[in-house]
């Protein structure tokens, strides 16, 4: 190991600590993350670098180190869902991250390399914000036979501290792998949803229509929100027919803008009116 030994590591208080390396390598002043939490009663102390992937999906997937061309600088790192993966301290810094689902739904890696450094400008830039500061991306993995398949979608999100020094010049950040589309079902009824995207409002894109229990969760990863999105809903066991569509994502708010009801009408011509959240 081409660093020296850390010393006197205090481990009272719980939280996320980096620790400088000693020597630099290239000029380069590289961090370890101590990260002290307790479990079942039990002190964990888990030391890391400071770049970490998190699994936000519902199934394993796999990251891959590489470098500017694309090049495998390590073997497949596999991630099971609500766990992270730590990144190499010297890769962290200078090396980019290829996704992929597991290899068994048979995709290619994403055509675009994850990079902190585009994460971190992105969010300094101020570009594509979601509700808590963080920077915004998606990435898009191929079927390895296309045959009219769509592509599997990772929502990117990550960020820096923007008030830490560290975050301007190094990955301290953990990037989160996600939907980029998530459906709950909070109503006490079973329903069946349909989500129609358009590239635009005449032209119809891809339809998906699947089942959801209540209080169930459905993950969409072959969505595209850079498309206008929208969606029905028809709720088994009551006599409400499928609602009607409404604009769930837009890709130009000002004329299109995305709605907050659904609304469904039983025979006598009822109204039922259901709230979409958003987070």
């Amino acid at each position: 190991m081409p660093w020296e030994s850390l010393k006197d590591v205090p481990v009272e208080r719980e939280g996320r600590y980096l620790y400088v390396l000693r020597p630099k390598l290239n000029k380069v002043s590289h961090r370890v993350a101590v990260d002290i939490h307790i479990k079942n009663n039990v002190k964990v102390v888990t030391f890391s670098s400071a770049l970490l992937v998190e699994n936000a999906t519902s199934l394993p997937i796999e990251v891959v180190v590489v470098d500017e061309k694309r090049k495998h600088l390590s073997s497949a790192q596999k991630i099971a869902p609500g766990e992270d993966y730590s990144v190499p301290i010297e890769a962290a810094f200078k090396n980019r991250l290829l996704v992929r689902p597991d290899p068994g739904f048979n995709y290619n890696w994403s055509t675009e390399p994850i990079f902190w450094r585009d994460l971190a400008a992105q969010q300094n830039h101020q570009l594509r914000y979601n509700s808590d500061g963080q920077a915004v991306n998606s990435v898009t993995c191929r079927a390895l036979e296309e045959q009219g398949q769509q592509p599997f979608r990772f929502q990117v999100r990550g960020g820096t501290d923007n008030f830490d020094p560290v975050a301007k010049d190094y990955p301290y950040m953990t990037i989160r792998l996600s939907a980029p589309v998530e459906i709950e079902n909070l109503l006490p009824y079973n329903m069946k949803y349909t989500v129609m995207e358009k590239t635009s409002p005449k032209h119809q894109g891809p339809v998906l229509t699947s089942y959801l229990r209540k209080g169930g969760i459905s993950p969409l990863h072959t969505v595209d929100v850079r498309n206008l999105m929208l969606l029905s809903v028809a709720l088994e066991g009551t006599s409400f027919s499928p609602s009607e569509y409404s604009i769930v994502s837009s890709h130009d708010p000002d004329e299109l803008p995305v709605e907050n009801t659904l609304t469904l009408v039983d025979p006598d011509g009822l109204k039922l009116m259901l709230g979409i959240h958003r987070q």
